[in-house]
């Protein structure tokens, strides 16, 4: 029977040693907006939600440049969708304003980042989230890690890059008749990506740089380079069965 016990106090102790924990949410006091925008009213032509792959998309496209920062980030939180996000977005997508939305906050976030795209004609929604989100990246050109600072506009990929912004939610939609400058646009997409919680903060790095999830948050895994809880609940699911199994075995043992 001492196996038995032994099984169950592993059980235990395992429970209780792996807390899964979320970042804290940023003070809306210390963020600092890296980049403006230019405030058109636009008509909609369409806007819906997105589909399932999408969806996928936009999250594996932000997870896949955020593996990739140069430094190396030893903090990089995987990026999940959030559906409040999602709607947050989608909705303001829909007013078709080129311009930052103000108040940005939900249930679980009380500062939430926000980028920003717009194309003059119209692709389908995987390719502009796809385009939307490479460009943003594209800014990592203009930021240099060491001194924190950007030559251009680069608060687009800070914010995607951010370490501690792990939910993510997007919309997309068509709009006509658009001024920019001295251009009007018949037809323009504007993409909205609202980030949980949001990052941006004056004065710090977005990520710790370092080997690939050598400082993840307690209760976090390592997926593909990026600290993650389906990867820890994967890691705990895995040993839980274990002990589970072998507990079994052990009473059988004693029984026979």
């Amino acid at each position: 029977m001492n196996l038995v016990f032994v099984g169950f106090y592993f059980l235990l102790a395992l429970k209780q040693g792996i807390g899964l924990k979320t970042v804290k949410d940023i003070p809306e006091q210390f963020i600092a907006e890296f980049e403006g925008g230019h405030k058109q009213k636009r008509s909609v032509v369409t806007g819906t939600v997105l589909t399932a792959s999408e969806i996928k998309v936009a999250v594996d496209k932000h997870n896949e440049y955020r593996r990739i920062v140069v430094p190396s980030a030893s903090n990089m939180l995987e990026m999940v969708w959030d559906p409040e996000l999602g709607k947050m977005a989608q909705d303001y997508s829909r007013t078709c304003t080129y311009a930052h939305s103000s108040g940005r906050r939900t249930s679980n976030f009380t500062w939430v980042g926000e980028n920003l795209y717009l194309r003059s004609n119209e692709w389908s929604a995987t390719k502009v989230l796809e385009d939307a989100i490479t460009g943003w990246d594209n800014e990592k050109k203009v930021y240099t890690y060491s001194s924190k600072a950007c030559s251009r506009v680069c608060g687009h990929y800070t914010q995607t890059a951010w370490a501690e912004s792990y939910a993510v939610g997007c919309g997309v939609t068509t709009c006509s008749n658009v001024t920019v400058g001295s251009k009007v646009w018949s037809t323009a997409q504007i993409v909205v990506c609202n980030y949980g919680p949001g990052g941006n903060i004056k004065g710090k790095h977005p990520y710790i740089s370092g080997s690939p999830c050598s400082a993840c948050p307690k209760g976090y895994g390592c997926k593909n380079g990026l600290c993650s809880l389906s990867a820890d609940s994967n890691m705990l699911k895995g040993l839980t069965s274990f002990m589970l199994t072998a507990t079994v075995f052990a009473m059988l043992y004693t029984t026979v």
